[in-house]
């Protein structure tokens, strides 16, 4: 199956957080857990996710799309044209104007106590719902408020060796999940028509969506 260059980065991201999984048990109790490989993660992730969102508004207004908060955003044109760089701020006023991203739920599937092995099968199988561990990432953009974990990165980002409790289970699962929210954003009708590899829900599942039907063939899951 052919996958984009930024699913491939986001699957390897998923990857090296499901090798963490294997030594700290995805949990509440453990949230606060910090390493020198989880603060390494977690600032690769929300570089990532920067780059998803200042790639993913350029080329909508290459392809003539019009955004509803780009008025909000100080030097639109030349943010669009690749003149200067987004920011933190411009994302809130883009994605939440435009998908009211701040009630995206997304479902953890590896809580130690919740956990989904396969969602996809269960959905099949029992004909019910992904929800028992959900998480909104973007929670606060409603009140124009960045999330807590972008602020902990931004510190993190400034000085590592002194914020290095910033690195954390928490921390990074917020920001793996924003990603991943962005990503099947930017990706729409990848995810929807069932066109994306079944390893990408190991870890989150989408709550934002309706599920729509399931490839049993293919062994994925389509979305309306």
């Amino acid at each position: 199956m052919f996958k984009k260059t930024d699913i491939i980065y986001y699957l390897e991201l998923q990857r090296t957080f499901e090798d963490i999984l294997l030594y700290v048990s995805m949990h509440e109790d453990n949230f606060g857990t910090f390493s020198v490989k989880i603060e390494n993660l977690f600032v690769s992730a929300c570089s990532f996710l920067d780059s998803l969102c200042q790639t993913f508004i350029i080329a909508n207004k290459e392809s003539g799309k019009k955004f509803t908060g780009e008025s909000q955003v100080p030097n639109f044109l030349k943010k669009s044209e690749a003149r200067e760089y987004f920011n933190i701020n411009d994302y809130q006023r883009i994605f939440q104007s435009e998908y009211d991203i701040s009630k995206y739920e997304i479902n953890l599937n590896c809580h130690s106590e919740h956990f989904v092995g396969n969602p996809i099968f269960f959905i099949n199988q029992e004909n019910r719902e992904v929800n028992f561990c959900l998480i909104k990432p973007f929670e606060n953009w409603d009140n124009s408020i960045n999330p807590d974990w972008w602020k902990d990165f931004t510190s993190l980002k400034h000085n590592r060796l002194h914020n290095t409790k910033l690195g954390n289970l928490k921390n990074l699962t917020y920001a793996l999940a924003a990603t991943f929210i962005i990503l099947s954003i930017k990706n729409e009708d990848t995810f929807k028509n069932a066109l994306i590899d079944k390893e990408i829900y190991n870890v989150f599942f989408p709550n934002y969506w309706k599920v729509k039907g399931i490839n049993t063939s293919r062994g994925n899951i389509s979305f309306k």
